[in-house]
């Protein structure tokens, strides 16, 4: 039976967003940087700037800093998701999508979104590390493509 968009762009963007959490944890463990600021920093819309300061494992800041991740990821899901259809989709077809949207997300992150509204995770981590990120999420997005298209 054929997924709709909005099934589709959940499992797709619940597939990135983890791949995109497990990239953010992992790099803060390997920079020496308390693992949680890694989530908390995407909670500054919320409570400020001084949101990645918390090293600590909260529902208001871990928890609103993986869920805005998380919706985030959706929602450029649904973007990966309505350009490839309902049909069956190949590797490349997929990749090349889950890439051309990342590649769209990072400027709409971070130059056509108010500071408020970005990531937050130049907040904690390096040019570099939130290059690895988005890689994630674009591996993430082409993963969950291949999962909702496999049996269509």
């Amino acid at each position: 039976m054929p997924r709709s968009l909005l099934t589709r762009s959940l499992i797709s963007g619940t597939v990135s967003g983890i791949l995109t959490s497990a990239a953010l944890l992992g790099l803060a463990r390997m920079r020496g940087i308390p693992v949680w600021r890694s989530l908390n920093c995407t909670a500054h819309w919320l409570d400020g700037p001084k949101t990645a300061e918390n090293e600590a494992l909260e529902l208001r800041q871990t928890g609103v800093g993986f869920g805005t991740n998380h919706a985030a990821c959706i929602f450029w899901a649904g973007f990966v998701e309505a350009a490839l259809g309902g049909g069956r989709v190949s590797w490349a077809r997929a990749a090349a999508t889950a890439a051309t949207v990342t590649v769209i997300a990072v400027p709409a992150d971070y130059i056509a979104t108010p500071k408020r509204f970005t990531p937050g995770w130049e907040l904690v981590f390096r040019v570099r590390d939130i290059a690895i990120v988005y890689a994630a999420m674009a591996i993430g997005l082409t993963l969950g493509a291949r999962l909702t298209h496999r049996d269509a």
